[in-house]
């Protein structure tokens, strides 16, 4: 009977746990199309910035940290595509990382020169959920309206062709997935 017991009650608590995973992916999916989250930041030499900077401008935000092998990447492919065109979106790289030594690392070995933030509660944000970043990936994108909207999120953007359609020909993320 204990067995039985016991095997219910494990049966019980999965359900309850895959209950509110479901419940927290979809409180955080729900932050698109509201304004976005506000969390303290500060930028590479240590002055606080706002999300609030960023209004009356359409803006991508890229998140990463400093352990994301394909953030390092597609920060290296940003900075590539920044030096040969013109860049039509406001974009913030913005890392969600503990390690701020290791963020100015990686920021100078990918040779990104465009503006970078970092949470100040490191990966907080994304251990929370914030941003729509319903499944606590990164590297993650968002583009915010002038009004600080968050309209759209991506996982998905990592190659080359995908940021020049973002950045330089003003696609929406959603036009991107189906492009490629």
């Amino acid at each position: 009977m204990k067995h039985c017991i016991l095997i219910f009650l494990i049966l019980l608590s999965g359900n309850i746990s895959a209950q509110s995973w479901e419940q927290k992916v979809a409180s955080s999916l729900a932050y698109i199309g509201k304004p976005i989250q506000q969390i303290e930041m500060i930028d590479s030499t240590g002055n606080d910035r706002s999300f609030d900077e960023l209004k009356q401008q359409k803006t991508v935000i890229y998140f990463f940290a400093s352990w994301c092998a394909p953030c390092f990447d597609s920060l290296k492919k940003i900075e590539e595509l920044s030096a040969n065109n013109e860049v039509k979106v406001n974009l913030i790289a913005l890392a969600l990382d503990n390690d701020k030594s290791a963020v100015q690392a990686m920021i100078e070995r990918a040779g990104f020169t465009g503006a970078v933030w970092l949470a100040t509660e490191g990966e907080k944000p994304l251990q929370e959920r914030f941003f729509a970043n319903a499944y606590q990936a990164l590297p993650y994108t968002v583009v915010l309206d002038e009004e600080l909207v968050l309209v759209e999120a991506s996982y998905n953007v990592d190659l080359e062709s995908q940021w020049a359609a973002l950045l330089i020909n003003e696609h929406s993320l959603e036009q991107i997935k189906s492009m490629y």
